[in-house]
């Protein structure tokens, strides 16, 4: 059963990342972007730009359209020129870092693509745009913008985390894992983060794992005792799960579905009935023997 919910939430997810996509791929193909840019290039004006990027995403929120049921569509909607660096941002609050982004993976990606590839899905990663002490994890779809003169900047949306309880079922709980991107300052080396979980609020701070929960080799499919990696911060879910595992297509997001594995809860609540009631035997026991041993001394005496 959890195999088969892991393998429907991927589609579920899949299909959302589709629509993500879909949506980032027509607002860079806007007439009016390339324009944008080549003034921008010219006068050094972010104004416009900011506008065109405030219009983009007032039109994201109000399509209703939420990610995992929960999570804004789109936080943030970022260009950069082609050295990295942010030249216009929406929302504009929050803190501008004046350097270049040029090894994040969404930046990276969006320029190495080719005509008629679809837009990137980045790997996650922590905003360095936002007011600290905000840690805001995100992960981007981003795509380029090639303007006629040869120039060639760079359109990225971003995506928070979310709670996963839209793509949980009433006994199981679902956790979405992406591969962390190796430019990530505040997450040391965990090469993998939980960015939704049925724990999580709509921002919460994601959780590095420094290997997966469930081995590689065994997605998709079941765990035999799995315990969910963030139960040190959500203690509800601690304790031995059973799991199922899909990977979400053409994403390097994984899905685990997990329930409560009554059978093993059952096997170690009898366990420790049954040394608790060994112990009391052997104290019971021990009793006896100390009071036949007192009862004989006091016969000798």
């Amino acid at each position: 059963g959890n195999m088969q919910e892991a393998a429907l939430a991927s589609q579920v997810i899949e299909k959302q990342l589709d629509e993500l996509r879909d949506e980032v791929a027509d607002f860079a193909s806007d007439p009016a972007l390339p324009r944008l840019l080549e003034a921008y290039g010219a006068a050094g004006d972010s104004a416009p730009l900011e506008s065109f990027l405030d219009e983009k995403l007032q039109l994201a929120d109000d399509s209703g359209a939420l990610w995992l049921g929960e999570g804004k569509h789109f936080h943030s909607l970022s260009l950069y020129d082609g050295e990295g660096r942010i030249i216009a941002r929406s929302p504009t609050s929050g803190q501008q870092d004046g350097g270049t982004f040029a090894k994040r993976d969404h930046f990276k990606g969006a320029m190495a693509m080719g005509a008629g590839d679809r837009p990137h899905l980045s790997l996650i990663y922590d905003s360095r745009t936002d007011t600290l002490p905000s840690i805001r994890d995100k992960f981007g779809i981003s795509m380029p913008i090639d303007c006629p003169g040869g120039s060639r900047y760079a359109l990225l949306a971003s995506v928070l985390t979310a709670p996963s309880e839209a793509i949980s079922g009433f006994s199981r709980n679902a956790v979405l894992i992406g591969r962390r991107d190796p430019d990530n300052e505040l997450r040391g080396d965990s090469p993998w983060l939980i960015i939704a979980h049925p724990g999580f609020g709509t921002e919460s701070e994601a959780i590095g794992l420094h290997e997966l929960p469930i081995p590689e080799s065994q997605i998709p499919g079941r765990s035999g005792f799995y315990f969910d990696p963030a139960s040190a911060d959500y203690p509800k879910f601690a304790g031995p799960w059973l799991a199922g595992s899909a990977r979400v297509p053409d994403s390097h997001f994984i899905v685990i579905v997990q329930s409560r594995d009554q059978v093993t809860n059952a096997l170690v609540t009898a366990a420790a009935a049954a040394a608790l009631a060994g112990l009391a035997y052997l104290a019971a026991r021990l009793v006896r023997h100390r009071g036949r041993a007192q009862a004989g001394s006091t016969a000798d005496g």
